[in-house]
């Protein structure tokens, strides 16, 4: 005898206003991994700060509650530095409203630029307090650390040469030296960098293996040709791309697998329709991810004027094989 398909009998979320399109509905077949799902497209969401899921069984079916906490939002009045900026540029439009993990990737890109000016052990800290009006400032505690002097070594031929130790430096430095090795028909070349830090000094050594030397190509005709190849790709959802030449000097090109776009949706605009919004975006749903139809619906959706300009909009959670894609844009 087959036991009995136990079925939704309600689904709440309460903790929140937010509509929220979960695959779990009434009527439909009880199913643990749909529920993990739903647990997933909340936490995407970034608005909570805890989620927790409880079944209740009745002779009615089951009745599923998503128990959410609500994450804690900071309407911002400034962004305060201290004890020093060390150039740090970070600025935010007043009224802009924080999360705590917000905040946290602030101090994490406020790091980043003190990396990049050769404080290559600084920290930021980070902190919120009441500004009155219900508003708060963001502060971030500054740790610098010492600055590294960079003691380059080893092939520095080209021009400019990396003034700051960082680690974007040391990579773009690396990247460019084999670039120029290859564009003078060393195909195998490889740059690498090894690093030693001694006190105040970071000692890099930059060394290339050239390998054989290959017949001169037509360069531009090649990188047209392989740019052709790379856009074609990128219609097809394809974000893994890499091409290289072998002994005789064919280019031979790898592709990943592709991508489709299952789910878009927007957040933090309460003045607006989803509708609208949507309407200035080239990309849909159910077709190949391609990058550049979603940066020019960013370029659509900020020349319609409904927000502030923004160019760090950007996915919110990485892309999986269809049909599980879920992109998030915020303003």
């Amino acid at each position: 005898m087959l036991a009995a398909i136990l079925l939704i009998h309600s689904v709440s979320v309460p903790g929140t206003n937010l509509q929220v399109n979960l695959a779990t509905q009434v009527g439909r077949a009880y199913d643990a991994a749909t529920i993990d799902k739903d647990v997933r497209t909340l936490w995407s969401l970034g608005r909570f700060h805890d989620i927790r899921v409880e079944t209740i069984q009745s002779e009615e079916g089951a009745d599923v509650v998503f128990r959410v906490t609500p994450e804690p939002q900071y309407p911002l009045r400034d962004i305060r530095l201290k004890p020093n900026t060390f150039g740090i540029q970070m600025s935010m439009p007043p009224e802009t409203v924080l999360t705590q993990a917000r905040a946290q990737e602030l101090a994490v890109a406020a790091q980043r630029q003190l990396n990049d000016r050769g404080y290559a052990k600084a920290k930021v800290a980070w902190n919120f307090s009441p500004a009155g009006a219900g508003r708060y400032d963001l502060h971030l505690t500054v740790t610098p650390g010492e600055a590294l002097r960079l003691k380059a070594t080893g092939d520095t031929s080209l021009h400019p040469r990396p003034k700051v130790y960082s680690t974007a430096a040391i990579e773009a430095y690396s990247a460019r030296l084999q670039s120029h090795y290859i564009a003078l028909g060393y195909y195998d070349a490889r740059a690498t960098a090894t690093e030693e830090i001694l006190g105040k000094d970071a000692w890099v050594n930059f060394a290339v293996t050239r390998g054989e030397l290959h017949r001169p190509l037509d360069m531009k005709a090649l990188c047209g040709c392989l740019f052709d190849q790379r856009r074609d790709a990128e219609t097809k959802g394809v974000l893994d791309f890499s091409a290289r030449l072998d002994e005789s000097g064919i280019p031979r090109v790898e592709t990943g697998k592709p991508y489709t776009v299952g789910r878009i949706s927007f957040l933090g605009h309460p003045h607006y329709s989803d509708a609208l919004i949507r309407s200035h975006f080239l990309l849909d749903e159910g077709v190949p991810l391609d990058n550049l139809l979603l940066r020019r619906s960013v370029a659509r959706l900020n020349r319609a004027g409904l927000f502030e300009i923004s160019t760090n909009m950007a996915c919110a959670s990485s892309p999986t094989r269809a049909p599980g894609q879920r992109t998030s844009w915020s303003s």
